[in-house]
């Protein structure tokens, strides 16, 4: 599976909330991701629209397909 892109990219300024999305290239790959900086697994919070950020997290994402690699 490829790798997820978070955007806006890590140190990204801002003042107002932000929304950051994430995608990955792997079609139908389902994306699993933390704010708090842990390692996501499949048991994580499934992403499904964008996050709505009020202050700086550390995101971090992980895509799953069945017959992949994570």
């Amino acid at each position: 599976v490829s790798t997820p892109v978070i955007n806006p990219t890590s140190g990204t300024a801002f003042e107002d909330d932000l929304n950051v999305t994430i995608t990955c290239a792997t079609a139908d790959a389902e994306i699993y991701y933390t704010t708090d900086g842990t390692t996501p697994t499949a048991s994580s919070t499934k992403y499904t629209s964008a996050i709505t950020i009020t202050d700086s997290k550390t995101i971090k994402a992980i895509a799953v397909k069945a017959g992949m690699n994570e």
